[in-house]
């Protein structure tokens, strides 16, 4: 679609993923015009890259006041979601937020009510579906070359962060279950759909806290399929993905985080072949933008993107009650 950047966004919260992959994106994009940064911590860093391109704000209220901008894109540690997602969507804004969404199953439901009510979209950041990579994977699953899927094993994990990074603050960040987990999960409901369930889990805890998972490994089944999921923060990197049928197997080595000029392969075996089948690079931040202007014009597509959060959100609010 083109609606010659007839999309006002701005963006609060100054993080390392909105200055190294989702501005560069909206700069890029046909839909979206960058109008206005909110950040407290970064203001004069803000000032100095963008000059009087774009509006600065040092108070995130200033941002959602401003009646030119429509939507927003909300880069900030997962613990402060809920309240400006809801201060957004109560002044009219449709949202693209980083995941995860929110720590709570009911506030989230809560949430995606109001922006129903309203006529808004929301979108959650998992990237990754939207990339070719993900398109050519279900291309192969749905035409049956490997038959009829019995499991599906992903994995993203990786050595110990910085140990001031907000991730391990579990009120801001949530830990590996709000971080890495969501991405092996999101690929389970892309794949098997939003009614699998959660069968169960085992984890792994730093200094007796839940939300500190070392490691952490999880069960969702639907009827004919298993999905086994395994993320953690103590762990050598992982970002991998194996898919097994009846007929055959796929092996996905770069699931989650390929770079927009990367090119990254699907191995294919079967009984009598095993092929090698490479994926041209792909900007899945551009295709995420894609589907968020897309979405905001059609209440089809927003009411898709509300079924993949309260998915999100389910399996990782049941995670968290069994960790307590």
């Amino acid at each position: 679609m083109n609606k010659s950047k007839s999309l006002s966004i701005g963006i609060i919260g100054y993080a390392n993923i909105a200055i190294r992959s989702i501005i560069p994106a909206i700069i890029k994009n046909e839909n979206f015009n960058l109008f206005g940064i909110a950040t407290k911590s970064k203001y004069s860093q803000a000032k100095h890259d963008f000059g009087d391109k774009v509006n600065i704000y040092n108070d995130y209220k200033d941002l959602l006041n401003d009646s030119a901008i429509n939507c927003i894109y909300i880069a900030l540690p997962v613990g402060s979601h809920e309240k400006w997602i809801k201060k957004a969507l109560l002044k009219g804004k449709h949202i693209y937020t980083e995941k995860s969404f929110g720590f709570n199953y009911s506030s989230v439901l809560e949430l995606i009510q109001i922006a129903k009510t309203k006529k808004l979209a929301l979108i959650e950041g998992y990237m990754f579906q939207y990339h070719n990579q993900l398109t050519k994977i279900k291309e192969l699953v749905n035409s049956g070359s490997i038959g009829e899927l019995r499991e599906i094993h992903s994995r993203f994990g990786f050595p110990p962060l910085d140990g001031k990074n907000f991730r391990y603050d579990p009120f801001l960040g949530g830990g590996a279950l709000f971080d890495a987990a969501g991405y092996p999960i999101r690929l389970a409901g892309f794949l098997l759909g939003n009614e699998i369930e959660y069968k169960g889990s085992y984890n792994l805890f730093e200094d007796e806290s839940p939300l500190m998972t070392t490691y952490g490994s999880l069960l969702l089944a639907s009827k004919t399929c298993s999905a086994t999921l395994s993320y953690g923060f103590d762990n050598y990197y992982q970002c991998n993905c194996n898919i097994w049928g009846s007929k055959g197997y796929m092996t996905i080595p770069k699931i989650f985080t390929p770079k927009e000029n990367e090119n990254v392969r699907i191995e294919l075996v079967t009984k009598n072949d095993t092929e090698i089948i490479n994926i041209e690079p792909d900007n899945h931040f551009k295709n995420i933008l894609d589907v968020f202007a897309s979405a905001i014009y059609d209440k089809n597509k927003r009411d898709i993107l509300f079924q993949e959060i309260l998915f999100q959100s389910k399996i990782q609010s049941k995670i968290l009650m069994d960790m307590l």
